[in-house]
This record gives C-alpha cells, sequence and structure tokens, in this order.
C-alpha cells in the first residue's frame, strides 16, 4: 500500500471560528484521535445508534442496483472514512480500481486502509488524511478513472444549511465532471431547496455542530 498522504491540520486556528462565532461551538472532528476514533466506532454498536445498521442493510439490498448505476473500474472516495465498516459490501459489489479513503485521524485511517487492501488485494488503496471539509487534492495517477463519491453516515445532517452546500460544492469541484456521489442522509425531512450543480434537493439540518465522521 503506497505511503499515506497527510494534509496539515491546525486545530487551534479552526476552534477560533467556532468559539467566536454564534451559537459557540468546536468542531468535534478533533476528537477523532486513535482513542476518539474507537469509542465512536463503540458508539455505532449500540442499539439505539441506528444510521449504521440501516445504511449496512440498504447497501446489502441494492448492491446490484447500486453497481448497475455506476458501473465498474471507477475510482471510489470516502470522505470521513474512519474504520471503513460499510465499505467492504460497496467494494464487493461495484468492484472499483482504486479507493481513497479520506479521514482526519491518521493513525486509525491507516489500520482500517492496511485492512481493506488485505481483504481486496487487487485493488489500489490510497488513504488520505485530510479534513474533507476543507480543501485538498486526491493521489495522481489516476485521472482518467471515474469518480464516485462515497459520503454514508447522515454526516450531512450535522451542517448548517450554508456550511452544507458549501461542502457539496467542493465534493462536485473535487470529484470533476461525469463523477457520482453515494450520500447517506439520516435527518431529510423537509424545508431548504439546496440546488449544487446537477444535485438539487430539499433538506432540513439543525443548527448543531459539523464535521463529525460518518458511520
Amino acid at each position: 500500500m503506497p505511503s499515506t498522504r497527510s494534509i496539515s491540520i491546525t486545530p487551534a486556528r479552526s476552534s477560533s471560528f467556532g468559539v467566536g462565532g454564534s451559537p459557540r461551538r468546536i468542531s468535534p472532528k478533533f476528537f477523532y484521535d486513535a482513542a476518539g476514533s474507537q469509542l465512536f466506532d463503540r458508539i455505532c454498536e449500540l442499539p439505539e445508534y441506528y444510521p449504521t445498521r440501516t445504511e449496512v442493510r440498504i447497501l446489502t439490498e441494492r448492491a446490484s442496483e447500486i453497481a448497475a448505476q455506476i458501473g465498474p473500474h471507477a475510482e471510489v472516495i470516502e470522505f470521513g472514512a474512519g474504520s471503513a465498516t460499510k465499505t467492504p459490501l460497496l467494494l464487493e459489489a461495484i468492484r472499483p480500481a482504486a479507493y481513497a479513503p479520506v479521514d482526519i485521524s491518521g493513525d486509525y485511517l491507516n489500520g482500517s486502509a492496511a485492512a481493506l487492501q488485505q481483504r481486496f488485494p487487487s485493488l489500489e488503496v490510497l488513504p488520505v488524511i485530510a479534513d474533507f471539509a476543507r480543501p485538498f487534492a486526491l493521489p495522481g495517477g489516476l485521472e482518467g478513472l471515474r469518480k464516485l463519491g462515497f459520503f454514508p453516515g447522515s454526516t450531512i445532517g450535522n451542517f448548517v444549511p450554508r456550511s452544507a452546500t458549501d461542502l457539496l460544492r467542493s465534493f462536485r469541484d473535487l470529484l470533476g465532471v461525469g463523477a457520482l456521489l453515494l450520500i447517506g442522509m439520516g435527518m431529510l425531512v423537509m424545508g431548504l431547496l439546496f440546488k449544487v450543480g446537477a444535485v438539487p434537493f430539499h433538506m432540513w439540518t439543525p443548527d448543531v455542530y459539523q464535521g463529525a465522521r460518518p458511520r
């Protein structure tokens, strides 16, 4: 597996924006060191935490339909990959040419990427340490592949409307023309019409926190 691509992150600078805002907040992305990542994985296993189980069921039941829409030999970019619990279901269904997991927790990302590389030895696994809510570059050499963004876990519901719109626009710019985005939205209710490129949708988001990892 190639060496991990690392993007510099400065918590103090990022936190200053949240503390000075209204309401005051600090992004939970800074919780995701190795211990925080393991704790969140344990939370996802609780009976009360339904999003993970629901998305696993959807990916299992709809795998063939998803594969038909995406096609073979794509590059999968997973935003906030963490332990990549649901990722094998997607990879087995679509058989991509490359997989680039993106996460802020480098040690945890390296571990999950190594496990996936062992499980899928013919797949090129290219982990990227980065905050997916900020600009970053994809690994080089894969420019000719069709891109699939994978953003499960209903994390989009953690962003205030303006930030959610900006995030989806950044995904569109990163993935490029002809790309697809497979996204989980568990807090889909009714409300604001977002128009982001060719992806219009209705969505309500609470003004709480942003930057938490999907599961």
